[in-house]
């Protein structure tokens, strides 16, 4: 893999994906008294776009080759931090909320696919 993406280094989308693991986890545990959330997206689509950039910036941040065993970690973090929620008392576990989290990451794979095969296809 190349070293730098669009013009960005690596080390940048790492350091990205780092910070956005730790806001991720600071974000879940913050309590938001009820009626105060601002309701500009659902719930699921929240845990759809924040783990499809998540995903976004773990494959362009490693330098292992970006497959399954990526995939599979993320998945498995989606449902790591589903079961720290389970332990906030504020907050609560949902299945709903893994499946918003894997279908991010799976959009974003199946994108990741879609533009190698064109991109082998005019090479």
């Amino acid at each position: 893999m190349k070293d730098s993406i669009w013009g960005i280094p690596r080390h940048w989308y790492r350091k990205l994906f780092y910070l956005s693991l730790a806001l991720t986890f600071i974000l879940m545990l913050v309590k938001v008294p009820p009626g105060e959330a601002i309701k500009l997206i659902s719930d699921k689509q929240a845990h759809f776009i924040i783990f499809f950039g998540i995903t976004l910036l773990c494959s362009r941040g490693m330098r292992e080759s970006y497959g399954l065993k990526m995939l599979l970690w993320l998945a498995a973090l989606g449902l790591i931090l589903e079961a720290v929620q389970w332990l906030v008392p504020w907050r609560s576990f949902s299945w709903l909320d893994w499946f918003a989290d894997i279908a991010g990451i799976l959009s974003y794979h199946i994108l990741f696919l879609i533009k190698a095969r064109i991109h082998n296809y005019r090479s």
